[in-house]
């Protein structure tokens, strides 16, 4: 939720994009007051949806936005509810997935996170944390192991200002290692 205050912030404050936002997180406790506060702030719409059926009626409300930023609840791939996610993200139909992890996981872990997500669609990659870590080399080759373009790198809390495009660190929008062809 944090990622996607920071990405929508950027679009509005700094691309002057018409931005929604759509949560389907009514599973983590404080998450739709979370986002809503940033709607206030960034005076752009929010919906939310419960359940999939709920999906295209909160993305036809927000069908005049140039970008509509939806955002779930951080999912245990392992946890049966993780199931739900899916069905609940193949309503979206969205252009892109980004898939956020923090660079403090363990590598073994983030593989197997990525690939339950990459099974459910995830096509870019944001690496967060990267202040609270020493090992950002590390983070980096996970994120080329992983095979997803890294497109952002997240280094505190602060929206929008501790998020950067991960071209603008000298990776031209791979996946760190990998050659542009």
């Amino acid at each position: 939720t944090t990622t996607l205050a920071k990405v929508a912030a950027r679009a509005v404050l700094h691309e002057g994009r018409r931005v929604g936002l759509l949560t389907l997180d009514t599973y983590r406790l404080g998450a739709v007051p979370q986002l809503a506060s940033l709607a206030e702030i960034l005076g752009v719409p929010l919906r939310v949806a419960d359940r999939p059926g709920e999906v295209a009626a909160a993305l036809g409300a927000l069908g005049d936005r140039d970008l509509v930023f939806v955002d779930t609840a951080g999912r245990n791939p392992r946890d049966p509810g993780f199931l739900d996610l899916t069905a609940t993200l193949a309503a979206v139909e969205a252009d892109e997935v980004h898939l956020v992890l923090p660079a403090t996981m363990r590598p073994a872990d983030a593989r197997q996170a990525a690939q339950r997500f990459v099974e459910l669609g995830a096509t870019h990659l944001a690496l967060t944390k990267l202040d609270e870590t020493g090992a950002v080399r590390e983070a980096l080759r996970l994120a080329a192991a992983l095979g997803l373009p890294l497109v952002w790198l997240g280094t505190g809390q602060e929206v929008p200002e501790a998020l950067a495009p991960a071209h603008g660190a000298g990776l031209g929008g791979r996946a760190p290692g990998r050659r542009a062809r």
